[in-house]
Protein backbone atom coordinates (compact mmCIF):
# COMPACT_ATOMS: atom_id res chain seq x y z
CA UNK A 1 0.00 0.00 0.00
CA UNK A 2 1.59 3.16 -0.70
CA UNK A 3 1.97 6.03 1.64
CA UNK A 4 -0.68 7.89 -0.67
CA UNK A 5 -3.81 6.10 0.14
CA UNK A 6 -5.76 5.68 3.48
CA UNK A 7 -5.20 2.93 5.54
CA UNK A 8 -8.13 1.86 7.30
CA UNK A 9 -9.04 1.04 11.16
CA UNK A 10 -11.83 -0.56 12.22
CA UNK A 11 -12.40 -0.10 16.27
CA UNK A 12 -15.10 -1.97 18.64
CA UNK A 13 -15.73 0.91 20.88
CA UNK A 14 -14.60 0.56 24.39
CA UNK A 15 -14.98 3.56 27.23
CA UNK A 16 -11.28 2.34 28.22
CA UNK A 17 -10.28 3.32 24.86
CA UNK A 18 -10.47 7.12 25.12
CA UNK A 19 -7.06 7.38 25.19
CA UNK A 20 -6.52 5.33 22.37
CA UNK A 21 -8.73 7.05 20.20
CA UNK A 22 -7.59 10.65 20.68
CA UNK A 23 -3.92 9.01 19.71
CA UNK A 24 -6.08 7.38 16.39
CA UNK A 25 -7.66 10.60 15.36
CA UNK A 26 -4.70 12.21 15.15
CA UNK A 27 -3.85 9.81 12.25
CA UNK A 28 -4.50 11.79 9.17
CA UNK A 29 -3.42 8.90 6.74
CA UNK A 30 -5.68 6.69 8.63
CA UNK A 31 -9.61 6.20 8.51
CA UNK A 32 -10.88 5.36 11.58
CA UNK A 33 -14.20 4.03 11.85
CA UNK A 34 -16.03 3.14 15.36
CA UNK A 35 -18.35 0.43 15.50
CA UNK A 36 -20.28 -0.05 19.25
CA UNK A 37 -20.90 -3.77 19.42
CA UNK A 38 -19.40 -6.77 17.30
CA UNK A 39 -22.77 -7.27 15.48
CA UNK A 40 -22.27 -3.47 14.58
CA UNK A 41 -18.32 -4.09 13.15
CA UNK A 42 -19.15 -6.82 11.78
CA UNK A 43 -21.97 -5.22 9.35
CA UNK A 44 -19.42 -2.87 8.48
CA UNK A 45 -16.80 -5.10 7.19
CA UNK A 46 -19.55 -6.19 4.74
CA UNK A 47 -19.78 -2.37 3.62
CA UNK A 48 -16.18 -1.33 3.25
CA UNK A 49 -12.79 -2.50 3.35
CA UNK A 50 -10.70 -2.33 6.71
CA UNK A 51 -6.75 -3.39 6.87
CA UNK A 52 -6.52 -3.73 10.92
CA UNK A 53 -9.96 -4.42 13.32
CA UNK A 54 -9.03 -3.74 17.26
CA UNK A 55 -11.36 -5.16 19.76
CA UNK A 56 -12.09 -3.70 23.10
CA UNK A 57 -10.73 -4.93 26.48
CA UNK A 58 -13.89 -5.95 28.18
CA UNK A 59 -15.46 -8.28 25.53
CA UNK A 60 -14.32 -11.76 27.18
CA UNK A 61 -11.23 -13.27 24.98
CA UNK A 62 -13.61 -16.07 23.83
CA UNK A 63 -16.23 -13.78 22.69
CA UNK A 64 -12.89 -12.12 20.34
CA UNK A 65 -11.59 -15.53 19.26
CA UNK A 66 -15.12 -16.39 17.81
CA UNK A 67 -15.48 -12.90 16.12
CA UNK A 68 -12.34 -13.19 15.02
CA UNK A 69 -13.19 -16.36 13.31
CA UNK A 70 -16.06 -14.74 11.84
CA UNK A 71 -13.88 -12.19 10.47
CA UNK A 72 -11.49 -14.44 9.03
CA UNK A 73 -14.34 -16.34 6.96
CA UNK A 74 -15.57 -13.01 5.01
CA UNK A 75 -12.22 -10.94 5.43
CA UNK A 76 -9.29 -13.06 5.30
CA UNK A 77 -6.73 -10.21 4.63
CA UNK A 78 -7.34 -8.05 8.08
CA UNK A 79 -5.18 -8.12 10.90
CA UNK A 80 -6.35 -8.33 14.14
CA UNK A 81 -5.44 -6.78 17.61
CA UNK A 82 -7.25 -8.03 20.26
CA UNK A 83 -7.26 -6.16 23.43
CA UNK A 84 -8.01 -8.04 26.53
CA UNK A 85 -8.21 -6.68 30.92
CA UNK A 86 -6.80 -10.40 31.10
CA UNK A 87 -3.54 -12.40 30.11
CA UNK A 88 -4.39 -15.85 30.27
CA UNK A 89 -1.70 -17.93 28.41
CA UNK A 90 -4.59 -20.04 26.74
CA UNK A 91 -5.78 -16.56 25.26
CA UNK A 92 -2.63 -15.83 23.50
CA UNK A 93 -2.21 -19.13 22.07
CA UNK A 94 -5.75 -19.21 20.65
CA UNK A 95 -5.30 -15.53 19.18
CA UNK A 96 -2.39 -16.65 17.91
CA UNK A 97 -3.90 -20.05 16.40
CA UNK A 98 -6.93 -17.80 15.31
CA UNK A 99 -3.90 -15.79 13.24
CA UNK A 100 -4.48 -12.55 15.52
CA UNK A 101 -1.70 -9.91 14.23
CA UNK A 102 -0.95 -8.92 17.91
CA UNK A 103 -2.73 -9.34 21.17
CA UNK A 104 -2.64 -6.95 24.19
CA UNK A 105 -3.18 -8.23 27.76
CA UNK A 106 -3.91 -4.85 30.53
CA UNK A 107 -2.07 -3.03 31.39
CA UNK A 108 -1.43 -1.76 27.49
CA UNK A 109 -0.87 1.98 26.73
CA UNK A 110 -2.00 3.83 24.02
CA UNK A 111 0.81 4.47 22.55
CA UNK A 112 1.97 0.87 22.19
CA UNK A 113 -1.38 -0.06 20.49
CA UNK A 114 -1.24 2.85 17.47
CA UNK A 115 2.60 1.96 17.31
CA UNK A 116 1.21 -1.81 16.36
CA UNK A 117 -1.86 -0.04 14.45
CA UNK A 118 1.00 1.51 12.43
CA UNK A 119 3.18 -2.18 12.02
CA UNK A 120 0.21 -3.73 10.62
CA UNK A 121 -0.43 -1.23 8.29
CA UNK A 122 2.75 -1.40 7.25
CA UNK A 123 3.35 -5.06 6.44
CA UNK A 124 3.07 -5.62 3.00
CA UNK A 125 1.44 -8.68 2.61
CA UNK A 126 0.87 -9.92 6.25
CA UNK A 127 0.03 -14.17 7.08
CA UNK A 128 0.47 -15.79 9.81
CA UNK A 129 3.56 -15.99 10.51
CA UNK A 130 3.42 -17.16 14.01
CA UNK A 131 3.83 -21.22 14.19
CA UNK A 132 2.68 -22.78 17.67
CA UNK A 133 5.65 -25.35 18.43
CA UNK A 134 4.72 -26.59 21.57
CA UNK A 135 2.49 -25.23 24.68
CA UNK A 136 3.87 -26.46 27.71
CA UNK A 137 2.14 -25.67 31.29
CA UNK A 138 5.12 -23.72 31.98
CA UNK A 139 6.63 -22.43 28.37
CA UNK A 140 5.52 -21.87 24.91
CA UNK A 141 7.27 -21.97 21.77
CA UNK A 142 7.00 -19.84 19.12
CA UNK A 143 8.28 -20.00 15.72
CA UNK A 144 8.40 -16.68 13.82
Amino acid sequence: MTSAQFQSVLVIADPALESLMKLLAEKDQWKIHISNTMADAFAELSRQTYDVLITGPDTAASEDLEFFKRVRKTVPKIKLIALSSEGEKRDVIEAIQESAFSYFAAPFSAESIVAMVETALNAEDWKDGIELVSNLPSWVTLRV
